[in-house]
């Protein structure tokens, strides 16, 4: 009844640099940095990513456990967004219905610089009046793709990142060699999960120029579409061009090498982010995962335990350190481990697998019943918890009880040998031997070449002839 280790997700949020404009009156695909972005968590800039500005912040529940996604490793720079709505100010629509309602006119005063005004605002972090401003400068002036762009960045910093997006794509039909907006763009489709828009948009840039945002961030778009090795591979290219040495490029690439499997090199890139800034704790956990994965238990403990001695609600560094506890057959600290997990999120199903496996070891049929029944009021549709409760209820005696969880298990998943298998187990205790050698024989059907044969063999006759 071995339970697999299941990969949990942690959310990374790493503030990064700013954004750059482009000068009003420059030439294409050139920068202004007259206005700079800082938004906390945007897309790398092509500035150096300072290092005491990380922070980490789970994801979701405090417990950085997310059922809605796959358990796969760690993800990275994914962030909450909200998607908001531009200030609209221009409207020279009028109702063609009569009872639409009459829509506001823009009032444009003479001989107002509203271009100046905007870039006022945007420096002082006014970004909706920035956007009002640039609204009347492109009334007035249609064809100023600086104001479309610089009111793309002012949309950024709101979150409007469909406005954003619409802005920038302006910007390119009246500049289409201009990749700032390019890279600009392709930050917004990021911002909204189209990651294929993004990679497009980062593809073309890099034809123009070779950035440490442009890397970085189609980076991430490759992760973030599964496409670790493009990861992997724009990483290396930033380190390969010393465009960065930062901490974050070695841990991210670490992160991208977990998720394509490569532990081993994935250890030596966390190792190297320690190294450089050993107060970040998710390069200790993301260490101590490739670190489980490889089999080494006591190397992996020592990590988790860094993590919850910086993070100790953080429900994922005891879990697997919990993993490990029981894969080296320390079981009282993986049961504690497994029990911290479930005191701080009663809703973590695998924990309850996990403290039951060790309980039913141990002989503590009842309590270990009692933690997969609990698992399952969390996930009814658990084929584990009602084979792993099955076995127990057979260890236990109660074979009526077990036949019922095998076909709960079954009719999740009907290509499962093992279930089969075990029905027919607490069939045959329970004297009903024909429908014991029936299960034994969809066992063997099913690819049980072994067991169910020799089952078979020792009590069906029928089978025999």
């Amino acid at each position: 009844m071995n339970l697999n280790i299941i990969k949990k997700t942690v959310c990374i949020l790493i503030p990064l640099a700013f954004f750059s404009a482009c000068n009003q009156h420059g030439q294409e695909g050139t920068v202004d940095e007259t206005i700079t972005q800082t938004p906390g968590n945007q897309p790398v800039s092509n500035e150096t990513t300072k290092t005491d500005t990380v922070s980490a912040t789970k994801k979701d529940s405090t417990s950085v456990k997310d059922s809605s996604q796959t358990k796969a490793s760690i993800p990275i720079n994914e962030k909450q967004q909200t998607q908001g709505k531009s200030p609209v100010a221009p409207n020279f629509i009028r109702s063609s219905g009569e009872t639409s309602p009459a829509l506001p006119e823009t009032t444009i005063e003479p001989g107002v610089n509203y271009y100046d005004i905007a870039i006022k605002k945007y420096e002082q972090k006014d970004y909706a009046g920035s956007i009002d401003a640039f609204d009347k400068e492109i009334l007035l002036h249609p064809s100023n793709a600086d104001a479309y762009y610089k009111r793309g960045l002012a949309k950024m910093e709101i979150e409007d990142f469909d406005g954003a997006s619409d802005d920038f794509t302006k910007t390119l039909e009246l500049k289409p060699n201009f990749y700032d907006a390019l890279i600009k763009r392709g930050n917004a489709e990021l911002y909204s999960n189209d990651y294929v828009a993004a990679k497009k948009d980062y593809n073309k840039a890099l034809t123009y120029t070779t950035t440490l945002e442009l890397l970085m961030n189609r980076a991430e778009a490759n992760f973030k579409t599964s496409d670790y090795q493009g990861a992997i591979t724009d990483y290396n290219t930033v380190l390969e061009k010393q465009l960065s040495t930062s901490f974050e490029i070695y841990y991210k690439r670490g992160l991208a090498k977990n998720e394509y499997g490569k532990y081993k090199d994935a250890i030596a890139d966390f190792t190297q982010a320690i190294q450089i800034f050993p107060n970040y704790v998710y390069s200790y956990y993301s260490r101590g995962f490739a670190e489980l994965q490889l089999q080494k238990y006591k190397e992996a403990i020592t990590d988790f335990t860094k993590v919850i001695q910086s993070s100790p609600r953080e429900t994922n560094a005891y879990y697997f350190r919990g993993i490990a506890h029981s894969k080296l057959n320390y079981l009282e600290a993986a049961r504690a481990d497994f029990g911290k997990v479930i005191e701080l999120d009663p809703n973590f199903e695998d924990a309850y697998l996990q403290r039951a496996e060790i309980e039913g070891s141990d002989g503590k049929l009842t309590e270990a019943i009692q933690d997969l029944t609990k698992a399952l009021k969390i996930n009814p549709r658990s084929k584990e918890a009602y084979y792993n409760r099955g076995n127990f209820y057979v260890e236990n005696g109660a074979f009526d009880q077990a036949i019922s969880d095998f076909k709960k298990a079954i009719e999740i998943d009907p290509k499962d040998a093992d279930s089969y298998y075990s029905k027919g187990i607490a069939e045959m205790e329970s004297k009903k031997y024909n429908d014991a050698c029936d299960s034994f024989s969809k066992a063997k059907a099913l690819g049980d070449e072994e067991r169910a044969p020799a089952m078979i063999e020792r009590n069906c006759r029928k089978a025999k002839q």
